[in-house]
């Protein structure tokens, strides 16, 4: 929440503040209605303000008064995303409905939970030809799938345009974490390895039942790349769910192998329901699980994995992007923060600007040849 404040306070000096706020704001309780949450005055986004210390000018600030919203009454995620696409819609004349679409389709290939209580749910879509936020907080924690397994309490809502490519409005400022993406068998299945679940798959082409993400999100990705370096068949059975709904599925003998991230299936893994074989990304997994080898290790070259990072809007003054990647980059590096991410099983990565942006572009050469030839692949124009 510091740096939540303290990000909002970098770009519109004031917005965050003890006293009462403008009649554009409402204490979100229970549901929105038009009567408890008018449309704010002036909801298209005010121009460039000016960086209080050097005078430079800096984008259109990403949270004003009116799109910050305490004490929201929701006991489920659902009921969150719900209220969030309700007060977008109201505020920016926007219809709601595919608003709160796009943010479930987006939590069903898998949590935007950060941890430490923080999530990010966010969407691409049509009608708004600029980034709109929106910051809630709710009154009481609720569960949002975060890889920690905390409660959340602090929402920051993000909405881009659905036509346009993701840098005309956003800047890599670093990566600062990699969570890998692991390999999981049901208990009873007869492997005990990767290279003997290759051996059973390429014995029973076709036969290996999978449970997966949507075509074309990440766990769907990192299992067709899997057959791709094996040069094997599954039975791929895409669904809406993500993670936690595949780990269910696998443990109870309804497929034979699942690849999401390792926090969905500690639990199932430990009571001995699942058997780990391998880690999708780059580095072994640290701790308890670190006997699984990566799947490079293995022969096989398939490198997929989760990258946290920290973004900005286009076009962000020099000297505040230097200012943020300084303080975000000795945070990275703190023993403190290498002690959280290893209670969530994720590396430390500090790649900043165009360093994160080669890390992407690694990935994307495993992922363009998959989308194309699913028919998935569309080019930004």
């Amino acid at each position: 929440m510091k740096t939540l404040i303290g990000l909002a306070r970098l770009f519109k000096p004031g917005i965050v503040r003890d006293e009462p706020r403008d009649a554009g704001v409402q204490r979100a309780v229970g549901t929105v209605s038009a009567a408890r949450y008018p449309r704010p005055a002036g909801a298209v986004r005010h121009g460039p303000v000016h960086d209080l210390d050097t005078g430079a000018e800096i984008p259109p600030a990403w949270l004003r008064p009116q799109e910050i919203v305490l004490d929201v009454d929701v006991r489920r995620g659902a009921s969150l995303l719900e209220t969030a696409a309700a007060y977008l819609g109201r505020a920016h004349a926007l219809d709601p409905a595919p608003i709160l679409r796009a943010l479930n389709r987006r939590e069903q290939v898998g949590s935007t939970g950060l941890g430490m209580g923080i999530a990010i749910p966010h969407a691409r879509i049509e009608g708004i030809a600029q980034p709109l936020t929106l910051f809630l907080r709710t009154r009481d924690p609720i569960e949002f799938g975060a890889p920690d397994g905390t409660p959340v309490a602090k929402f920051l809502v993000i909405l881009v345009p659905a036509d346009g490519a993701t840098d005309a409005h956003l800047q890599l400022l670093a990566l600062v974490a990699q969570a890998s993406y692991v390999v999981i068998v049901r208990s009873s299945l007869p492997v005990n390895s990767l290279k003997e679940l290759i051996e059973y798959a390429k014995s029973n082409p076709e036969q290996v039942k999978v449970a997966t993400s949507a075509k074309g999100a990440i766990f769907w990705l990192a299992t067709v790349a899997t057959e791709h370096a094996a040069k094997i068949k599954f039975n791929i059975l895409p669904q809406a769910g993500a993670g936690g709904l595949a780990a269910t599925q696998a443990a109870g003998g309804h497929v034979d192998l699942a690849i999401a991230g390792l926090p969905e299936f500690k639990t199932l893994i430990d009571a001995g329901n699942l058997r780990l074989l391998a880690v999708c990304g780059p580095n072994r997994i640290a701790g308890k699980y670190n006997a699984a080898p990566t799947m490079k290790e293995v022969g096989y070259d398939v490198n997929v994995s989760a990258t946290r990072c920290i973004l900005g809007p286009k076009g962000m003054p020099k000297n505040v992007m230097e200012k943020l990647q300084k303080a975000f980059g000795e945070a990275a590096q703190s023993q403190e923060y290498k002690d959280f991410l290893a209670n969530q099983n994720s590396v430390s990565l500090w790649q900043p600007g165009e360093e994160g942006v080669k890390n992407w572009d690694e990935q994307e050469k495993t992922f363009r040849p998959i989308l194309e030839q699913a028919g998935l692949l569309k080019e930004a124009q």
